[in-house]
């Protein structure tokens, strides 16, 4: 996935559910970000949405599901798909055994 240019648009629509390598548009407090899905997490106040920029190392901060705009008109290969989920995994044991030593 490539960033885009300024005054580039991405086409996007809402969603009743995303799946792992799917493309979305986050609203975080001050911008939109279009990053990888990685999956879901549950917390005790609700579902969050994991989501990472291909070439970044870490997950983006959680977000709560109802901040996903929508998911980007893009065709998603499935290395992609298996490439996220490896990650989704990676990052949901990350939150588990936060703070276990």
């Amino acid at each position: 996935m490539r960033g885009l240019g300024d005054g580039e648009r991405v086409q996007v629509r809402r969603r009743r559910r995303y799946f792992p390598g799917d493309v979305v548009v986050v609203r975080r407090a001050d911008h939109f970000s279009i990053h990888r899905f990685l999956g879901y997490a549950w917390t005790g106040r609700g579902w969050l949405a994991l989501t990472q920029a291909d070439r970044d190392p870490c997950p983006d901060p959680a977000s709560r599901v109802r901040a996903v705009v929508g998911a980007a008109d893009a065709t998603v290969r499935w290395p992609e798909r298996v490439h996220a989920l490896a990650r989704y995994v990676a990052a949901v044991a990350r939150r588990a055994f936060r703070g276990r030593s």
